[in-house]
């Protein structure tokens, strides 16, 4: 999906939007209303992409406001797929004759079409087809619309003498960038969002080139901390090279392309205005070297010095990836309740060798397990409350063993526990989930109780197993319905997945008390 807004960012004064979107991790709308996509290895980030590089069909949405809105498309479709109701009349520009022609709603455009909209209020109103990747665009003397460059921001190079006009949706002026005499008084240069169009008055024929299509993939190189040393494109040449006096500061940058990349000293988000680095859970100065705020945890979280960034030993330590299991805690005023949210990303990835098992196989299993485990590690008592919020991603290769990531990984046979469906050691990372379990067949309507209370999901096993990571004990010998509830029993009825207070109080313990999070290496030494 891509967002497009017809609105002032064309002729903004300082050549740029700096909010950003954050959809998630995987996915982001930056400057300009880019859409940003990044691929992970684990907790790597390898790659960013920009525009698209796919052939299938694409939503493109319009962000209208009431009034005129100048747009361009990026995907040849139907035009509207939705939000008609909101256009009150639209014309399209035909080059070939130099005028613009009335469209009826739902005709079919192709893709660098550009339009003058009327909306009768502010919506958003989409277009689903292909997309089409950009082109140079010849200019010709004389004056013409251009449409944006598909899905990706674009500063074009204008001729020379050339003067352009971008139309402000929002106030309903337009704006200009004059050549010649007047160059010195008109606005800068236009930077057009993706959907966007403007006008081009040219003395002499020339081409408009587009983005450089090796920046639309970006891979990152790590060094030692994770930080992003070296960025290159797709061809592989130079994009960024940064090099960081330890505590994050840059000590040395080269930029051949004159491109800002944000995720930089250990992969944290820089904030270019204030030179910040986002760590999620609090701000942290690479300059001075100290976080602005005191640690979450308090003492708990590594250090006496509660400002001190990585034991104050950056060349050896970096902050928490988050590929851990991590503790918060909030107390509400007016309620007086305190709140522990515990917080887990990790992996989902297959090594079985007997059975073959699909993307989507994985995927699906991915969002039912991070359901199951949010419904599971829950509850309430007295003015104590316990919530678990999870993010998990499916990937290809099994993380290295001195990776932090907590692992959900499908094996042709689980190594222990009475049932083979599922094993995992106490306060280790790796959580197995046998295949006879991943593939079993649920239960349909007509099946007997018998069946579905001897029905175990792997979702379920994944929740059991991830409750020994956080050091619950199985429940062997159920003494009554109540254990036989319980996620932690292998003789659950059901499906069960209920978590008692008291194993709730037990996991906030371990994790404050730094149990949790072992390698599973120093795991198997404890034992069982």
């Amino acid at each position: 999906m891509a967002v497009a807004v017809c609105s002032p960012a064309l002729s903004s004064p300082t050549g740029s939007v700096t909010t950003t979107v954050y959809v998630g991790r995987h996915f982001e709308v930056r400057d300009h209303d880019q859409p940003t996509k990044y691929v992970f290895d684990g907790s790597t980030r390898v790659a960013e992409i920009t525009g698209s590089l796919s052939s299938n069909l694409r939503v493109q949405r319009l962000r209208l406001y009431s009034g005129w809105n100048l747009c361009s498309l990026a995907v040849s479709g139907p035009f509207p797929a939705t939000g008609a109701e909101a256009i009150s009349t639209a014309y399209q520009w035909n080059s070939g004759t130099g005028d613009y022609s009335r469209i009826t709603l739902g005709q079919s455009l192709a893709a660098g079409t550009v339009l003058w909209i009327k909306a009768g209020t502010n919506a958003d109103v989409s277009v689903l087809g292909t997309y089409s990747n950009p082109s140079p665009q010849p200019v010709q003397p004389g004056g013409a619309y251009f449409p944006g460059a598909g899905l990706e921001a674009w500063s074009p190079g204008l001729p020379g003498l050339a003067s352009s006009w971008g139309f402000d949706a929002l106030s309903g002026e337009w704006l200009s960038h004059v050549a010649g005499d007047l160059a010195s008084v008109s606005g800068p240069p236009p930077t057009l969002s993706p959907g966007q169009a403007f006008f081009l008055q040219s003395a002499a024929a020339a081409s408009l080139e587009i983005p450089d299509p090796t920046l639309r993939i970006r891979y990152y190189h790590e060094d030692h901390l994770g930080s992003s040393s070296v960025i290159t494109d797709a061809s592989g040449a130079l994009v960024e090279e940064t090099a960081f006096y330890p505590f994050g500061t840059p000590r040395n940058e080269d930029k051949p392309r004159q491109i800002h990349e944000p995720y930089q000293f250990t992969q944290k988000e820089r904030d270019l205005e204030s030179g910040l680095h986002d760590f999620g859970k609090r701000f942290y100065s690479s300059t001075l070297g100290r976080w602005l705020s005191t640690d979450p945890l308090e003492e708990k979280g590594g250090s006496l010095n509660l400002y001190a960034y990585a034991r104050q030993d950056p060349l050896r330590y970096q902050d928490a990836d988050g590929m851990e299991v991590t503790l918060a805690k909030s107390y509400d005023k007016k309620s007086g309740v305190t709140t522990y949210t515990m917080h887990l990303e990790g992996v989902v990835v297959s090594d079985a060798k007997k059975s073959t098992i699909t993307r989507d196989q994985l995927e699906g299993f991915k969002e039912r397990l991070a359901e199951q485990i949010k419904n599971s590690y829950q509850g309430q008592e007295g003015k104590i409350r316990w919530q678990t919020t999870v993010d998990l991603t499916v990937v290809d290769k099994i993380p290295s063993p001195d990776s932090k990531a907590h692992v959900f990984k499908i094996v042709d046979v689980a190594a222990h526990g009475p049932s083979k469906a599922g094993d995992a050691a106490l306060f280790g990372r790796t959580m197995n989930i046998d295949t006879k379990t991943f593939f079993g067949e649920r239960p349909g309507s007509n099946a007997s109780e018998l069946e579905r209370s001897a029905y175990i999901s792997a979702e379920n096993v994944g929740a059991h197993e991830f409750g020994h990571v956080l050091g619950l004990n199985d429940i062997d010998m159920p003494t009554g319905r109540e254990d036989r509830n319980n996620l932690m029993s292998h003789q659950r009825l059901y499906d069960r997945a209920a978590i008692r207070t008291d194993q709730l109080k037990g996991i906030v313990n371990d994790i404050n008390a730094k149990h949790v999070n072992l390698s599973d290496a120093d795991a198997a030494k404890r034992g069982r």
